[in-house]
């Protein structure tokens, strides 16, 4: 339903659609964020053939580990600005 229609429908609706439309952003930003982190992961995981068994395991564990964190820190940034929308919205809700 377009927001206009929304909120004729319902006065108060342009609030919600407002949150709703920030956690959206931000959940984009989080899928946005981990395929950055995923394609530089399989950049290092691919150009790792040409090395050593015992260095490439190493290497691996550590692009993982990187990986691992900005995907937790893009997923931990996601939910702040929900909670924080969330919070602004029911200020305004009373």
């Amino acid at each position: 339903m377009p927001r206009s229609e929304a909120t004729e429908q319902y006065p108060g609706a342009a609030q919600w659609l407002e949150f709703n439309e920030t956690c959206l952003q931000a959940e984009a930003a989080l899928e946005d964020a981990k395929r950055a982190a995923a394609r530089e992961r399989d950049q290092v995981l691919n150009s790792i053939a040409a090395w050593t068994e015992p260095a490439s395991n190493r290497v691996k564990a550590v692009i993982n580990a990187l990986y691992e964190e900005k995907v937790t820190a893009a997923r931990t940034k996601c939910d702040n600005e929900c909670k924080h929308a969330e919070q602004a919205l029911r200020q305004k809700l009373g």
